[in-house]
């Protein structure tokens, strides 16, 4: 279990450091109540008790805004 919350925790940390520099900075107007609700429902479609869920779930929810955004 703590193994899981230190892999965890290493993966946003690399994520957030990469999203950082790629954006130049962290500001809280990027982190919006969209994206929240977008989070949310990948790991609610994937569960949370798995990787792999929570991966699937992650690429079908932007699978699926993909597809639904109007051209």
């Amino acid at each position: 279990m703590l193994l899981a919350v230190g892999v965890g925790a290493g993966v946003a940390g690399l994520a957030g450091a990469i999203n950082a520099s790629y954006y130049q900075g962290v500001f809280p107007t990027s982190f919006g109540f969209p994206v929240l609700i977008t989070v949310y429902a990948m790991v609610i479609l994937g569960g949370a008790g798995s990787l792999t869920g929570v991966v699937t779930g992650a690429i079908v929810v932007n699978v699926m805004l993909e597809v639904l955004r109007t051209p």
